[in-house]
């Protein structure tokens, strides 16, 4: 199983004196940070940048620090820690990015808040899970009120009657005897976990931020606040629709290089728009060889960042 190199946790403890919540984040490191050579790739400058925007992360996993505040937890002026910030959100690791910096829109159209989110480490891949690198957890200081929550969840009607605790439960015929329609429902038995659940998330992610680079390098600099969730949810009922993240990477190489949609593409609701054109036009095959132009000039490309996402999706989803 693959592990993060480090984590983000918000914890919420509630002061029974005060009698109010307060939120306290954490950053482990982890021995993966060495065993994968992640402290050896980032640089002290980089590690300390996403140090000081990590201790600034919400419930939902998103950081807004302002530049003065950064400036002022790294003891620099304005100028160098915006030089700082591009060096982090330029910083790749297995090529992909660490960080992601996205410009709020406000209802009048100008542009707000710089927003943060540190996105997944361990590689994209099928049918085995990954830590999530953002855990959100609630606990609480009081041994008193822990006690409490604890009781709440045992069954309190059955605490009352120590007849009904005490009654000798029917012996059950073997299982292999039963019939299967009959067989009692073992309530402890564990739930079933395909491969497809466990690694839904990391491919959905893992293919918006597919599109989201392609579009960066198209020149589209900003994108609205709910451009990321708006993406993953149309990612997910193409996934539902049967079509699988390989599928989706050659949609969105094939939609970049059309010579009518490729200047309209903002969105990946737009993408979606064109499944049915691009599964009449043979899935944008080129030449027969079944990938599409821009896929092919990918290899020749020097950064390799993004075709190593589509070589990571295509060669996990025959696993």
């Amino acid at each position: 199983m693959a592990e993060a190199p480090f984590t983000v946790e918000v914890n919420h403890s509630f002061n029974p004196i005060e009698k109010a919540w307060s939120p306290e984040i954490f950053i482990k490191l982890y021995t993966a940070a060495l065993d994968t050579g992640f402290l050896a790739a980032i640089s002290d400058r980089d590690w300390k940048t996403l140090c000081v925007i990590a201790l600034h992360m919400d419930a939902d996993g998103h950081c807004y620090p302002s530049l003065l505040t950064i400036a002022r937890a790294l003891g620099v002026n304005k100028s160098t820690a915006s030089s700082r910030i591009q060096a982090l959100l330029q910083f790749r690791w297995q090529g992909q990015p660490v960080v992601q910096a996205m410009r709020e829109r406000r209802a009048d159209g100008t542009s707000g808040r710089q927003v943060y989110t540190i996105l997944p480490l361990t590689p994209l891949s099928f049918g085995r899970r990954t830590p999530d690198p953002v855990r959100v957890s609630t606990s609480s200081r009081n041994p008193e009120l822990a006690a409490s929550s604890r009781f709440t969840k045992l069954d309190a009607s059955k605490l009352g009657n120590p007849e009904r605790n005490n009654k000798i439960p029917k012996q059950q015929k073997p299982l292999g005897k039963q019939d299967p329609k009959n067989a009692p429902f073992r309530q402890n038995a564990e739930p079933t976990v395909t491969s497809s659940q466990a690694s839904s998330g990391h491919a959905v992610g893992g293919v918006v931020a597919y599109l989201q680079d392609h579009l960066r390098q198209a020149g589209m600099r900003t994108f609205p606040r709910q451009w990321i969730p708006r993406a993953e949810r149309r990612v997910r009922q193409m996934f539902e629709d049967g079509l699988t993240a390989g599928d989706l990477t050659a949609l969105i190489d094939w939609c970049l290089v059309h010579p009518f949609w490729r200047n309209k593409i903002t969105s990946m609701d737009k993408v979606a728009d064109l499944v049915g054109e691009w599964q009449l036009q043979g899935r944008g095959t080129h030449h027969g060889t079944g990938v599409s132009p821009s896929a092919e000039a990918g290899r020749h490309d020097d950064s390799g960042a993004l075709d190593a996402l589509v070589v990571r999706t295509d060669a996990s989803a025959t696993v």
